[in-house]
């Protein structure tokens, strides 16, 4: 691929900035506070480098019981800053609560994680409520629709899912509460006994049939079946649009796709529901009167999308959305991805499909990011990936290595790609990172396989699954962060996470754009149903949802494996600027993952991309030149110095 000259790189590197060495030199442990000596003189801004929770793991035994959760908040010498602001939130708050001090509440049996913010940084510890003979009853709700609130109040929005309650037989206070998911289900931890189900939320249903008394033994599960039915309060049908994207900027003079669906719309009696869209200035793709809808605009004017449902009673909704204009968006190639192979590769399909990789990620995002000067040694630069050359120049916007090497032989990890050096303070952006191909994996594959295998694997260095705790972006992760990398550390054995979740605003509308429930946000890998394969939990869609897309675990032979709305607007959530109009067409594949006769696990026509999240050290970079250590910790800094020393590095598979 033919790339227009650059200018000469020079070296930056203002006095009294450190070097990585001397970070990772000068820290040492000392009463579970990372502390760091040296420095340099003259006044600098404080900028907080390390957040540790210094109370460690927490256990509690009964409902009600608390613990205090104590973090630190550091620069990046060691001194701590007491003016720092900490937030903590949990990711499981039916099993333990926190408060903005660090209060931790028991609220249910189980683990889940608390997590400490300040900036940019932040540190989880284990929470383990184990409640003493605790029983699990399971509730089914089978009618699981559209109800209450106001589809024209923002205040009240329509709601998917049912608050239950369990209270003892002879009443008190509630011992246990919950509620159902997208799919109808709702899970509560209550002590033995005699207890009764109770629906928490008012809301004017009427119940046809369901369990009431319910008796539940220590260690055991209780089986719920509720059916319920709406009062019809009103005759009219209520109209729901969810549309992706928002917003269609001015672009390279391309028409840009914007999905639509009123799949959640609803009707009080249950009639059933016609759709007109109507979309002055657009260009339908396909029907305009089903639930689904796809309409092109060129970019640069905001529009008005329009949907009208009729019950065929003679009682209609109409329900609109704003499509904004936006800016012109920058040119393709104001994103410039910069591909240095440590090794030239020679390939012709392998290079072809690496420079494919490259256009790609170039048209599709476009924001020119800052440029940072880099100053670090080989053995520095070797936290990234064993043979990492010393670095002395200018970056403009990131910069990837590739490196072919020997990460667990044949049949295991075939990549392993993410960012060694981001941005910061502020949202990180990627700097510099790596792609690792396994030797003895990778090859042979057909172009077309390469291209997508490649592509998915750029998307971790730009952040894909790489920086979105760094993001506050994960719901319920599956995987415990055993090492501080930001990473979950699962393995083949263990059982199915919790309901993971991608909670970013625009790549959540533009599942619901697909097709996803009301209100919900984007389904993460967590061991569930159909797995690409151990080791891609929390940084993958969900296989079982998502099937033949791009950022699945698993690459599909005779699909495109298609770069979909959804993978897009999750760069948008990442702080990218895209352009929409780059994406391939999807369509949801819904409750079966796959169609029929279709291959699912690597080996049987599909390549299962499992431990291909590069786990290690992240270091941040401030526009002066100074490297702090953003995620890791100091065991993962030592490991990764070592690994790389070694020839592991710390990207190697899981």
């Amino acid at each position: 691929m033919q790339r227009s000259a650059r200018p000469p790189r020079v070296r930056i590197r203002p006095s009294g900035s450190r070097s990585l060495q001397q970070v990772l030199v000068s820290c040492v442990v000392v009463a579970g506070v990372v502390a760091c000596s040296g420095g340099t003189s003259g006044a600098r801004p404080v900028i907080p480098a390390s957040i540790t929770i210094t109370s460690g793991d927490v256990t509690l035994a009964s409902i009600g019981d608390t613990a205090t959760v104590i973090a630190i908040v550091a620069d990046r010498t060691g001194r701590v800053i007491p003016s720092a602001v900490v937030s903590f939130s949990s990711a499981d708050p039916s099993v333990a609560t926190v408060s903005g001090a660090g209060l931790v509440t028991a609220t249910g049996d189980g683990v889940t994680i608390v997590t400490a913010r300040s900036g940019d940084f932040a540190d989880s510890v284990s929470v383990s409520v184990e409640l003493a003979g605790a029983g699990t009853v399971t509730i089914r709700k089978v009618v699981q629709a559209w109800f209450g609130g106001d589809a024209d109040n923002p205040a009240d929005p329509p709601r998917s899912g049912f608050g239950f309650e369990i209270r003892p037989v002879g009443g008190g206070a509630p011992l246990g509460t919950g509620t159902t998911d997208a799919s109808g289900v709702a899970r509560i931890n209550v002590p033995p006994g005699e207890h009764v189900v109770r629906e928490a939320d008012a809301l004017g249903l009427t119940d046809v049939t369901g369990a009431d008394s319910v008796t539940v033994v220590a260690g055991g599960n209780v089986e719920v079946e509720w059916i319920n039915r709406q009062a019809p309060l009103t005759n009219a049908p209520v109209a729901i649009i969810e549309a992706s994207p928002r917003a269609v900027p001015a672009g390279d003079g391309g028409q840009t796709q914007v999905r639509l669906w009123a799949g959640n719309s609803a009707d009080p009696n249950g009639d059933a529901l016609t759709y007109a869209w109507d979309a002055p200035g657009g260009t339908f793709v396909g029907p305009s009167d089903e639930a689904f809808a796809t309409v092109t605009y060129p970019g640069g004017t905001d529009r008005t999308v329009r949907l009208t449902v009729d019950d065929g009673t003679g009682n209609q909704d109409l329900e609109q959305v704003q499509i904004t204009g936006g800016p012109t968006l920058p040119p393709a190639g104001n994103f410039d991805i910069e591909l240095v192979p440590i090794v030239p590769i020679t390939d012709p399909n392998a290079l072809a499909a690496f420079q494919m990789a490259e256009a790609t990620w170039e048209a599709l995002i476009r924001n020119d990011l800052p440029d940072f000067s880099i100053d670090i040694s080989a053995s520095e630069a070797s936290t990234c990936f064993e043979g990492a050359p010393a670095i002395n120049e200018t970056i403009d916007d990131v910069r990837i290595y590739v490196a072919f090497t020997d990460i667990d032989g044949v049949g295991g990890t075939l990549a392993n790609a993410g960012p060694c050096f981001v941005r910061a303070p502020g949202v990180p952006t990627p700097v510099f990172g790596v792609m690792r191909l396994d030797e003895a994996d990778f090859g042979g594959q057909s172009p077309a396989i390469l291209n997508r295998i490649i592509l998915h694997e750029m998307a971790h260095v730009l952040g894909f699954g790489t920086l979105w705790t760094r993001n506050g972006l994960i719901e319920n992760p599956s995987c415990p962060d055993t090492d501080g990398d930001g990473v979950g550390n699962c393995s083949a054995d263990d059982p199915p996470g919790p309901d993971t979740r991608f909670v970013g605003v625009e790549a959540s509308r533009a599942y619901r754009a697909l097709g996803g429930p009301l209100n919900a946000t984007v389904p993460l890998e967590n061991g569930g149903g159909i797995e690409a394969g151990p080791l891609t939990r929390d940084g993958h869609w969900r296989e079982l949802v998502f099937g033949d897309e791009l950022m699945t675990g698993l690459i599909q032979v005779g699909s495109i494996n298609p770069l979909s709305v959804l993978t897009a607007a999750s760069f948008q959530d990442l702080g990218y600027q895209v352009e929409f109009a780059e994406v391939d067409p999807y369509e949801i594949l819904g409750d079966q993952p796959f169609p029929a006769a279709a291959p699912v696990g690597a080996g049987q026509g599909g390549f299962d991309l499992h431990g291909d999240v590069r786990t290690g050290p992240i270091f941040g970079i401030t526009p002066d030149g100074a490297v702090f250590l953003l995620s890791g910790g100091p065991e993962g800094v030592q490991g990764g110095v070592q690994g790389g020393a070694q020839g592991g590095g710390p990207g190697a598979g899981r």
